[in-house]
Formats: structure tokens, C-alpha cells, sequence
């Protein structure tokens, strides 16, 4: 989509799990939302602190 409309804000939603963070990354959509994927794990805190790594990790990049 971000190669295609040029003047939009993209927005990845639904499914995003620690293990399909990195492809949603790849994508670079300006805005990921995240639910089940922290919600439903045992260690919340620690999987929400590991995708903030990554997400950071790849503005930085």
C-alpha cells in the first residue's frame, strides 16, 4: 500500500504476535496495534518490553 498511495498514514492491526512482529517491522506501516499478542501472554510485561525493543530498535536502523 505505501508504495502504491503516497499520501496516507499505514496502520497494521490483528495477529501481531512477538514471533510476527519482525515481518510486520519489515513492512514499516506508521502505526502497529497490538492486543492479543501481549494480552494473551503468560509474561506480559516481558513481551511487550521485547516488541518495543524490536520497534525501536528498527527506527533507529
Amino acid at each position: 500500500i505505501k508504495s502504491v498511495v503516497k499520501n496516507a498514514k499505514t496502520a497494521v492491526a490483528g495477529g501481531i504476535k512477538l514471533e510476527t512482529l519482525p515481518g510486520v517491522i519489515a513492512a514499516q506501516p506508521d502505526l502497529v496495534i497490538v492486543g492479543g499478542g501481549i494480552t494473551g501472554a503468560d509474561d506480559k510485561q516481558a513481551v511487550a518490553a521485547e516488541m518495543q525493543r524490536l520497534i525501536k530498535g528498527a527506527v533507529t536502523a
